[in-house]
């Protein structure tokens, strides 16, 4: 409600209202309000909401809010600053995490969504492409060398899929562990900025998670390295600096 209290844009017929003024109330509340990414996706989840009623029950002609995209609002978002292990798997949580899997494994063999979140960690595959992935789409080549699953990835990808079932799963899970609750893109965020630290390209490391370099270093790249790890780096610094 917050978002339209006594705001004049709703208190005008729905059948009067076009797509260009459904994006200038969108930015306006963007720029009044602060609105981070999710509080955007709540907005818009309600507006497009609305004229979907609309139209649906021939109230309106058409729906204005039909091609309206949170992309497109994005960056006139106010960033969120988030805690680290909101936003990707330390390792203290993925042992957790991985022994509830394993569990899962035991008690209920033919359930597939602890397998896909296991698969997603450990290739950094969408859930979206995980979802609809066939055996077709599984390279030959992938058993002859034994170690590794070749797939054909960005061809498996449909947004309208069954990934929620993967998605409430890795949620529930974080739950049954008592970490953080997280969506199955801390498992992405967290193999990228893994392969970082062990010394991967960025634009590497942005072909293997499947996104462009920009993006990927913005949005997928942070520092997981332990104390240890840290202390490692300092003293070959240093060594260095002694020879």
């Amino acid at each position: 409600l917050r978002f339209f209290k006594d705001e004049a844009f709703f208190k005008q017929p729905l059948h009067l209202i076009t797509e260009a003024e459904i994006q200038k109330f969108i930015f306006k509340k963007i720029k009044e309000l602060h609105l981070c990414k999710s509080a955007l996706k709540s907005l818009l989840c309600t507006v497009k909401s609305v004229f979907h009623y609309a139209y649906r029950n021939k109230l309106n002609d058409e729906d204005p809010a039909r091609d309206l995209k949170r992309s497109f609002f994005y960056n006139q978002c106010t960033e969120k600053e988030r805690p680290l292990d909101a936003v990707i798997i330390p390792d203290h949580d993925w042992v957790l995490l991985y022994n509830r899997l394993q569990e899962d494994f035991r008690n209920k063999p033919a359930f597939m969504a602890p397998y896909a979140i296991l698969f997603a960690a450990f290739i950094g595959v969408r859930v979206g492409e995980l979802s609809v992935l066939k055996w077709e789409d599984i390279r030959e080549d992938s058993f002859t060398k034994g170690k590794f699953i070749l797939i054909n990835r960005s061809e498996s990808y449909n947004p309208v899929d069954n990934s929620y079932e993967i998605r409430d799963c890795f949620r529930n899970r974080c739950k049954m562990v008592g970490i953080t609750k997280k969506g199955t893109h801390a498992l992405r965020r967290t193999l990228s900025s893994e392969l970082r630290i062990s010394g991967v390209s960025s634009v590497m490391a942005a072909s293997l998670i499947g996104n462009s370099t920009f993006v990927n270093d913005k949005h997928y790249t942070f520092d997981v390295s332990n104390l240890a790890e840290k202390e490692k780096i300092i003293e070959k610094a240093n060594k260095k600096l002694l020879e």
